[in-house]
């Protein structure tokens, strides 16, 4: 079911943008026409794009593994649930019963809300590059080539974000 409402979301995000769909893997390869024209300064920007998406893909995993934990967590809270809610009909154990609930709502909308931050971030990142009148960095090669290595930038710092949103939903919580 999370995944069902994360693909559901997803699908909403991407559809309220006209630039399709966002992936990892589509900022990596926005990066290299801005890099290709650097021309001398290809080499040390390729570098530091090398260095980037290393670092972007290790986010990336990182946050698919968060996920895969939070879905762990999901399914033991539900095979202990009987255990737990037995022990909250014992008179003065009724928070545990609350606590299942809450711990499960908690699991279900980290997981959603990971993957959801990430897909809005993506689609505001992708209009930016889209629309170069909108965007302040157009005009000259340099200012072109500053896009392409803020993106991957930005994509760090939106998967830095992503792994804490599971953090604020329980503090919501």
């Amino acid at each position: 079911s999370m995944r069902y409402l994360t693909d559901m979301l997803v699908g909403i995000i991407q559809g309220t943008s006209s630039y399709g769909t966002f992936s990892a893997g589509g900022i990596i390869a926005l990066m290299f026409p801005g890099i290709l024209r650097a021309g001398g300064a290809a080499v040390p920007l390729m570098i530091m794009a090398a260095v980037l998406i290393i670092i972007m893909v290790v986010l990336y995993a990182l946050v698919w593994v968060k996920a895969i934990l939070i879905y762990m967590k999901l399914i033991i809270s539900i095979v202990f649930a009987p255990v737990s809610f037995a022990l909250g009909a014992i008179p003065g154990n009724e928070a545990m019963t609350t606590n299942w609930f809450k711990h499960a709502i908690v699991y279900v909308l980290s997981y959603i809300g990971m993957f959801a931050y990430i897909n809005v971030a993506w689609a505001i990142l992708a209009t930016m590059i889209a629309t170069p009148a909108n965007n302040p960095f157009t005009g000259a090669a340099v200012a072109q080539i500053l896009v392409f290595i803020l993106l991957p930038v930005l994509t760090i710092w939106v998967f830095l974000q992503a792994l804490k949103v599971p953090g604020k939903v329980e503090n919501m919580i």
